[in-house]
């Protein structure tokens, strides 16, 4: 169900809750890309409706329920050169730059950008915590131990955990509601399958990753896709050697004009 469904067949929003979701889809492409601290301030809504209003209509992420939204987002950042990982990647190398000066005291304006932002405070936070041994909430990336006892005991997860001289320890979250669930088990097990086929050089593990994928709307797709982005990675993936000569010898060549012209740059 599509994000209009679900607002149309919410029957308990108060009149609050139903303006903010005239906002939210009048403003869906500003939403996209937005902080939630700037759609409150820009909505002018308080955190606690926004809260409300997400969990009555059981929106867990944008990115589950915004699909169509979110891909084309993507596409507009990867056109102009702005996505998230070129951002990143221009303010670690500004910060690299600014870290050679040996007399610098204060902190950098990078550290506040797209990227940078809060970082920097996390990381202090995360060295202090396993300094001190303070068992402090974090936040982390680490092996799931039946944090989600839906996911594999091995895979990794982001959840919060207690931070000490031990490393983080996850805390359990128990069982999820069905849609949850189901969610979070597709897009690890295409994670899982991305990763077996990098590592392995598998075509049909790769097909089957793109195939769960929520963005990817059929088979066909998948195929080409797939096949483009091997061939325009050719340099990185030297497991899929003889899988890119097959697909090269069948004339298939990345369409994208911006791939086209990143792959004339040597990039």
């Amino acid at each position: 169900m599509d994000l209009e469904s679900k607002i149309k067949y919410c029957t308990d929003l108060t009149p609050s809750e139903v303006q903010f979701s005239q906002y939210i889809l009048t403003n869906r492409r500003k939403v996209i890309g937005s902080a939630m601290q700037d759609i409150i301030k820009d909505a002018f809504v308080s955190k606690s409706l926004v809260h409300r209003f997400c969990k009555k209509l059981g929106l867990s992420d944008r990115y589950y329920y915004l699909k169509k939204e979110m891909l084309q987002h993507s596409l507009d950042e990867f056109k102009t050169g702005e996505t998230r990982a070129e951002q990143v990647k221009a303010v670690e190398h500004a910060l690299f730059e600014l870290y050679r000066d040996t007399k610098l005291h204060v902190k950098p304006e990078e550290l506040e950008k797209r990227g940078g932002a809060y970082y920097s405070d996390v990381a202090c936070e995360c060295i202090s915590a396993i300094y001190n041994n303070k068992r402090q909430p974090m936040v982390v990336s680490t092996v799931n131990c039946g944090s989600i006892p839906c996911l594999p005991e091995d895979t990794i997860v982001e959840v919060s955990s207690l931070i000490s001289a031990k490393g983080a320890e996850p805390l359990a979250w128990g069982e999820m509601k069905a849609h949850e669930r189901g969610w979070l088990q597709m897009m690890k097990a295409m994670e899982e399958c991305t990763i077996e086929a990098a590592i392995k050089g598998d075509y049909g593990l790769a097909y089957e990753a793109f195939n769960l994928n929520p963005l990817v709307e059929n088979g066909a797709a998948a195929e080409q896709v797939l096949n483009e982005l091997l061939v325009a990675h050719e340099k990185y993936l030297p497991q899929f050697a003889d899988t890119v000569a097959k697909l090269k010898a069948q004339g298939v060549q990345p369409q994208d004009k911006t791939v086209q012209k990143l792959l004339a740059e040597g990039k």
